[in-house]
C-alpha cells in the first residue's frame, strides 16, 4: 500500500499540480456511508475549487440543498490521478453545513478501504491546484502519514482543515500581500493611473480612481473579472477623508449583475428606459438607475421594493434553495433578481480572501492617491451571511447603471454594486484582522 510520510506527500501533491495542502483528522462518521463533514457554514466553497452550486429542490422533499460538482482526483504511488467523477460537494442550508460525497464512487484503490469504516486515526489530505483539481490522499490509522504528523505537531487551523506548510500557504501570501501594501503607502502621494493590457499605465481621472490607482501598483491589470486580484486576495480601496479618524464608509462586496426578472430578460437598456429616471443633475438626454435599495424599503425614484425570497429573518436560515434577492414594482413584478445560487457563486469566486485598504485623494497639483497606515484582512466568508445580512438591511443594493445620449446613439453602462458598511465587514467573515503597515 502506498505510505508516504507527510513531506514525501507533500511534495508528490506539489509535483501532481497543487497550490495549497489541507488536511482533516477523520472523525468516525467521515466515512463512504454518512458523507465526510467539511464545515458548518458555506465558506468550504471558496476554498475547494469547484464548478458552483446548484440548487436542487425536490416538492415534498425534507431537506433542500445545493450541490457543486468537484474535479476530484486520487493520487496514485506513481504520481498519476485518478479521477472520481461522481464527487461533489453538498451543502444543506437548514443546518447548514458541507458534506463531501461521491468522492470514491467508480473508482478502485487502497482509499476504498480508508473510508469502508469508522475507524478513528484516519487522514484525508487534499490539494487545491490552480486548474480547478482536488488531488486527495487518505491514509490509515497508524500510517507512516500519521505518524510523521504527530513528529510535526499541529498546523494552522482553517475551519475543520488543518493547512500544511508547503505552497501557497494562507500565511505565506498574506504575508506578499502585507510587504507589498507597505512599499506602496511608503511611496505617498501617487499619480492617478490605471494599468490596462500588455502592461501599459494610463492616466485615471474618474473619481473611482483609487482602486485603480493600488491594482496598477501591485501589477493587476484592469479587466473587471469577477476573481481574486493579487495572490488570491480580493483588494478593496474605499475612499476617506482622514486617516486617523476613518469614518464608517460605504464598501462595495459584489457586483454580480442580475440573472433573472426583467433585466435579465431584456437587457439593461430596456431596463433603465422602463424603470429609470432623467438624470438630475441637468446633463442632457442621460437616463439613470440609482437609488439605495434596503430590504423591504421602497425607492421612489424607481417605484421598486428590495425583497430576500427564501429567508427567514427569525431562525437566520434559508428556507428555499430557489430563493432570490429581488426587486419588485409596484405590482409584484421581478424588474431584476438575483437567485441564491447565482449570489454564492459569485461570491465564492472572489471573496475567499479580502483586504480593504483606506484611501486619501487630492486633485491640486493632479489627481492624486495615498493609502492608509492599516488595512483589514478578512478570511473565510460567509456567503449565508451575506444574504442574512441583506435580509436585514446591514448590507443594501446600490446601483449605478445609466445611458448617455439616450435618443441618439445611446451609450450604455451596467453596475449592480451590493455594498455595507464598514463596520459590518466582521459579521460577513470567519476572521477579520487590522494591520498596521508601519
Amino acid at each position: 500500500m502506498f505510505d508516504p510520510d507527510v513531506k514525501t506527500l507533500a511534495r508528490m501533491m506539489l509535483a501532481a499540480g497543487a497550490k495549497r495542502l489541507l488536511l482533516k483528522r477523520l472523525a468516525e462518521n467521515d466515512n463512504s456511508k454518512n458523507q465526510p463533514y467539511l464545515g458548518g457554514d458555506f465558506d468550504v466553497l471558496n476554498f475547494i475549487p469547484n464548478d458552483g452550486p446548484k440548487a436542487e429542490f425536490r416538492p415534498g422533499a425534507k431537506r433542500q440543498n445545493f450541490k457543486a460538482a468537484l474535479k476530484w482526483a486520487w493520487l496514485q504511488e506513481d504520481g498519476s490521478l485518478v479521477r472520481a467523477p461522481g464527487a461533489q460537494l453538498i451543502l444543506y442550508p437548514d443546518y447548514p453545513e458541507v458534506r463531501l460525497s461521491g468522492f470514491i464512487r467508480g473508482t478502485k484503490g487502497y482509499w476504498n478501504r480508508v473510508f469502508d469504516g469508522r475507524r478513528p486515526g484516519r487522514i484525508l489530505v487534499v490539494g487545491l491546484s490552480s486548474d480547478g483539481t482536488v488531488i486527495a490522499y487518505a491514509s490509515e490509522p497508524g500510517s507512516r502519514l500519521a505518524r510523521s504528523l504527530d513528529r510535526e505537531g499541529t498546523y494552522p487551523r482553517f475551519g475543520v482543515f488543518e493547512e500544511l506548510p508547503a505552497g501557497e500557504t494562507a500565511a505565506g501570501t498574506r504575508l506578499i500581500v502585507l510587504n507589498a501594501l507597505r512599499r506602496i503607502r511608503a511611496l505617498g502621494w501617487i499619480d492617478s493611473k490605471r494599468l490596462v493590457a500588455q502592461n501599459q499605465l494610463r492616466p485615471c481621472e474618474a473619481q473611482n480612481c483609487g482602486g485603480f490607482t493600488l491594482e496598477a501598483e501591485l501589477g493587476v491589470i484592469n479587466n473587471g473579472r469577477a476573481e481574486p486580484d493579487f495572490h488570491g486576495w480580493e483588494i478593496k480601496q474605499h475612499n476617506v477623508l482622514r486617516f486617523d479618524r476613518p469614518p464608517n464608509v460605504a464598501v462595495t462586496l459584489l457586483t454580480p449583475e442580475p440573472r433573472a426578472g426583467y433585466y435579465a430578460k431584456h437587457g439593461v437598456e430596456r431596463f433603465i428606459r422602463k424603470y429609470g429616471y432623467a438624470d438630475r443633475r441637468g446633463r442632457e438626454d442621460r437616463l439613470n438607475f440609482g437609488g439605495i435599495y434596503i430590504a423591504g424599503r421602497r425607492v421612489t425614484s424607481t417605484g421598486l421594493t428590495l425583497e430576500v425570497h427564501g429567508w427567514d429573518p427569525k431562525t437566520k436560515k434559508m428556507t428555499d434553495v430557489t430563493g432570490q434577492i429581488a426587486l419588485l414594482d409596484d405590482r409584484q413584478n421581478v424588474a431584476a433578481a438575483w437567485p441564491f445560487e447565482a449570489l454564492l457563486a459569485h461570491w465564492r469566486r472572489k471573496h475567499d480572501r479580502a483586504c480593504f485598504v483606506m484611501s486619501m485623494c487630492r486633485l491640486e497639483p493632479r489627481r492624486q492617491y495615498q493609502y492608509g497606515p492599516e488595512v483589514t484582512l478578512a478570511e473565510g466568508p460567509n456567503p449565508l451571511a451575506f444574504i442574512a445580512a441583506m435580509a436585514e438591511g446591514r448590507v443594501y443594493l446600490d446601483p449605478a447603471a445609466k445611458i448617455e445620449n439616450a435618443s441618439t446613439k445611446p451609450r450604455v453602462k451596467a453596475r449592480s454594486q451590493f455594498r455595507t458598511k464598514a463596520a459590518v465587514i466582521p459579521t460577513l467573515y470567519r476572521q477579520v484582522e487590522v494591520v498596521k503597515l508601519g
